[in-house]
């Protein structure tokens, strides 16, 4: 009977610790690493963007939703050029396309390659990276390298993005 009790109390102390351990992790915080070519020349990666606020645009100039989303994109740029926000698209478009399609609406900010249109590139599935499954796709990388949220909404639909750039933005790194 000893026994019994024993080992129930033994049983009920690590369900109780496994259940603290569980919930003491940080929703919504994904790290998140990556390795992508520039449309123009050179790579990037996660950690050559350690210490700034990214917005991540997974697009391309013929999808509607991006088109739609257009002018709230613009907005977004306008906003946070002065915070220390980076844009950064990474696009399955032909390069000569995208380059005249950005240039013709007022898109600032770096070009990449979706991983698998990429020659030469080694783990090439966006979905490794960012659990992409659509185009058009928004996600923000904060200073610490963490990704805020998974799977945003549009900006020209919901207030969200806007909302976790300006937090991102005054947060200091970890």
């Amino acid at each position: 009977m000893r026994d019994l009790i024993l080992n129930t109390i033994l049983i009920l102390l690590f369900i109780g610790g496994f259940k603290t351990f569980s919930y003491s992790q940080v929703p919504y915080k994904k790290t998140v690493d990556f390795h992508l070519k520039r449309y123009d020349y050179g790579s990037i990666s996660k950690k050559d963007l350690h210490g700034k606020v990214v917005l991540i645009i997974v697009t391309a100039s013929w999808d509607l939703d991006f088109n739609n989303d257009l002018n709230k994109v613009k907005e977004l740029q306008r906003l946070f050029s002065s915070k220390d926000v980076e844009f950064m698209y990474i696009v399955g478009d032909l390069p000569e396309r995208w380059k005249t399609f950005a240039a013709n609406k007022g898109l600032k900010g770096e070009f990449y390659y979706i991983p698998s249109m990429s020659k030469g590139c080694k783990d090439c599935f966006l979905s490794s990276h960012f659990d992409e499954t659509e185009i058009t796709s928004y996600y923000i990388l904060s200073k610490d390298g963490s990704l805020l949220g998974d799977h945003l909404p549009s900006p020209a639909k919901n207030e969200g993005i806007e909302k976790l750039l300006a937090g991102a933005s005054v947060l200091k790194i970890n």
